[in-house]
């Protein structure tokens, strides 16, 4: 599947009973959206040897369902929702051994080759705070901008033993108000357009 560019990403801070609690988009207008790569959707192959060879392979499931999430600037309401870190009265960001993060789900929004929108996400993953912070001097050349990049891990969520979801508007079964309502169960809002 063929894509063009990333537009948003949406957040879904969830409940032990993963319902959603709050919800968070990075887009144009907050935060922006830079990249976001799966990985670890593919079953994992165990190869049965029989008869001096291998005789059958058993597959099911998904490996280790990942995403990494790049972000030009991380909303800190964000990063403090879904990594669990703890702001205190004199507005320090704590985490440490008992930190907690929650389950999240997370879609992220692209473009087909003919303009049609693409969503995917994971159902239910972990994130933390983002993984190593970088401060650098500025040269001659200019200030560079530091970014930031998000990393979860994925679980198949109870709900339906689905981990990975994807939709696209060019297929006409498919809306994008049915696969939010799919991704984020127990959302309550005014119907949302993309």
């Amino acid at each position: 599947m063929a894509t063009i560019g990333f537009q948003e990403v949406h957040f879904a801070v969830l409940d032990d009973n993963e319902q959603v609690t709050e919800t968070f988009v990075v887009n144009a207008k907050k935060g922006g959206a830079i990249n976001m790569k799966f990985s670890g959707l593919s079953p994992q192959n165990n190869v049965v040897y029989a008869s001096d060879g291998p005789f059958h392979i058993a597959s099911s499931g998904t490996s280790s369902p990942k995403v990494e999430i790049g972000i030009a600037d991380l909303p800190p309401e964000l990063e403090e929702a879904i990594s669990g870190a703890e702001k205190d009265e004199n507005g320090i960001v704590k985490v440490g051994k008992h930190t907690t993060p929650p389950y999240v789900a997370v879609f992220g929004k692209t473009k087909g080759l003919k303009g049609d929108d693409i969503y995917m996400g994971l159902t239910k993953a972990k994130f933390g705070m983002p993984d190593g912070a970088e401060l650098a001097t500025t040269e001659d050349k200019g200030p560079e901008v530091n970014t930031d990049t998000l990393s979860g891990e994925g679980v198949d969520r109870g709900l339906d033993d689905v981990a990975f979801a994807k939709g696209r508007t060019a297929d006409t079964d498919f809306t994008y108000a049915k696969y939010r309502e799919y991704m984020f169960p127990g959302e309550v809002k005014d119907p949302v357009t993309p």
